[in-house]
Formats: C-alpha cells, structure tokens, sequence
C-alpha cells in the first residue's frame, strides 16, 4: 500500500487499496476470534529467552506480540532478563530516555522472579550429583560421613548460581567422569571439572602446577610421592582466577589425607590422570 501511494499520482487507487486491505484483516481476525471463542480454552504462547536475541530480533518478537495479543482467550507469556533487554532496545532504536523501560508498553502484567535460593540449588545439586554418584562410585558414603561432600557441595553453590549453569555444569561430568572412574576418584576428579568448567586457564595452571611442588614443605611431610602446595599460594591462587574461593579448592584438593586411596589427585602417578583434552 505505501509503495502505492509513492508510485501512483491519483490518490484513489491507495485508498481503495487500504479499505481492501483493512477489511481484509478485520474480517480475518473476526474470523480467528470466532474460531478461539468456540474452543472454550485459554492460549498461552511462551516465548523465553527473549534477551538471547539481538536488538532487531527482539524488536520483531515484541511488533508480533502486538499485533496478535488482543486475540480472543490469547496470552503472551514471556520470559527475559529485563535490565538487559531494555539495554539493547536502547542501543538498536538510539534512545535517550533513562526513566522507562520498552518492553512496559507491551505487557500489561510483570512479575519479578527472586534469583535462585542456595538452600534450593544445594538441594538440586544433592538431586543431580549426590544420587547419580551414588550409583557410579562405591565411595560417596565414604565422603558424606567424613564431610568431604558438604565441603565440595559448598563450593559448588558458590560458584554456581542458576539452574541452567548447574545441568550445564552436570553434563560435562556426566560425559567425561564414566571414561575414566577407575583411574581417578570422584570428589578430587568432579572438583578439577569444576575449576575447568568455570575457568580453563585455571584449569591449566593446575595441570602445570602452578601452586605445586614435588617436594615436602617441611619435615612434617614425608611423604615423597605426594604433590603439595607451594608457600604463598592462597595468594597467587586468589589474584590468578575469578574463581570463588579457589585457594580453598585446592587446598581441599592437594592437601594429603589420611586414607590408603592411591589414585588421589595429589599422588605424583595418578595426578596425569584427571586431565583430559575432550
């Protein structure tokens, strides 16, 4: 219609065209509304993830939105980060305006979601990692009785805050841990996923033994096949990685415990095994 009304001199052509066109769509959405009201249902179309999309994207979702959301028994339900969104309507369409948000003029009804409680994450994690260990190594009754699980379990919880990072996060182990469970044991072995899942560099400081020594610290430790900690590696180790308490991970991992498990991530001959390419 617009390209009518540029290339046509009289105006009449446009207009008869527009009428067309507008009762065309009038009597099509009657049409639709009728159709919706006699299934006697309510239509909810959800659209999540509306901040993955590009400012562009997002301005095409939210133009479909409303041109169909006063349909009959028809609801948009939409899911999003909203700070971000509105970043990005801002940036595309150049505005200056602070105070409001886009996204406002296209639902009538927002209801904030709390991030994700620790209390529940902890339990996901007991959910997804707990129970499944427990049916792939004989050992994790071993680690819940002498603490060693509430300890991982903890610092997993500060690392991982949404649900979609934590099955993210499961995935990796899931994949790699059945190839190589009778070289490694499961908590030192899901502890160095973690590091690698969240920071690869880190991950490779450790393999290059960045904080290690193959040699005792003092006469306390005899102990010559054991890997230990460098002095000053909280240090080093908390400047180096964005990971949160990282110098507690690897404390946890390389101090040398008092069990006959040879295959520990500390031993000289089994610290190759928990590193792995793909």
């Amino acid at each position: 219609a617009y390209a009518l009304q540029l290339t046509t001199p009289s105006k009449w052509l446009y207009a008869i065209w527009d009428l067309f066109t507008n009762w065309t769509a009038d009597a099509e959405k009657q049409r639709i509304n009728e159709v919706l009201r006699s299934l006697h249902r309510k239509i909810y179309i959800i659209i999540e993830d509306l901040d993955r999309l590009t400012g562009e994207e997002i301005l095409e979702v939210l133009k479909l939105i409303d041109a169909n959301g006063n349909f009959c028994n028809t609801f948009f339900l939409t899911a999003y980060d909203k700070n971000y969104v509105n970043g990005v309507l801002k940036r595309t369409l150049k505005l200056d305006d602070d105070t409001t948000d886009y996204t406002d003029k296209y639902f009538h009804y927002e209801f904030p979601l709390m991030e994700q409680s620790k209390i529940a994450l902890k339990k996901k994690i007991d959910d997804y990692i707990y129970t499944w260990a427990m049916m792939n190594t004989d050992l994790m009754s071993k680690f819940y009785e002498n603490g060693e699980w509430n300890n991982v379990c903890n610092y997993l919880v500060d690392n991982i805050s949404t649900l979609r990072q934590l099955k993210r996060f499961t995935n990796l182990l899931y994949s790699v841990y059945p190839k190589r469970s009778r070289d490694v044991v499961f908590i030192d072995f899901l502890l160095l996923t973690l590091i690698r899942f969240l920071d690869y560099d880190a991950y490779l400081s450790i393999y290059y033994k960045r904080f290690l020594s193959e040699s005792p610290p003092n006469e306390y430790f005899s102990d010559y096949s054991a890997l230990y900690l460098i002095e000053g590696y909280q240090d080093v180790a908390q400047s180096y990685s964005r990971i949160n308490n990282f110098a507690k991970i690897l404390s946890t991992l390389f101090t040398p415990k008092d069990d006959i498990q040879l295959n520990r991530i500390y031993r000289m001959d089994a610290f190759d095994n928990y590193f792995y390419e793909n």
